[in-house]
């Protein structure tokens, strides 16, 4: 989501969900990460939807797509990637999904 200080109120933005890392169901840790081979291509399957003011989903504007990881991606073990439905919340439509880097673990040594 993101607050629009113009409009005084919470705009929010595409939801994404993972559902399937090269066609199989993901195992989703208890912290709700999911743990990718670094340095390996894969595709991974997701579902965005948009959703109303009081955050129930909007069904008219689901849209399953596949992101496609090359093995440069993760090159690097040990790191977190957070994959988000568009590269910002408003004015967008459809799903298209991009990473970023999360500065966490913070005790990240590799």
């Amino acid at each position: 989501n993101e607050y629009l200080d113009d409009l005084e109120k919470v705009h929010y933005g595409p939801c994404l969900k993972v559902i399937a890392i090269n066609d199989n169901e993901p195992a989703v840790r208890e912290d709700g990460f999911i743990e990718l081979p670094a340095a390996t291509a894969l595709t991974i399957g997701v579902s965005c939807v948009y959703r109303h003011a009081d955050g129930s989903p909007i069904p008219a504007t689901m849209e399953n797509v596949d992101f496609d990881v090359s093995k440069n991606t993760f090159a690097k073990a040990g790191q977190r990637w957070y994959l988000h439905a568009h590269k910002q919340a408003r004015r967008v439509v459809g799903c298209e999904p991009t990473l970023s880097r999360s500065v966490y673990p913070t005790n990240d040594t590799n």
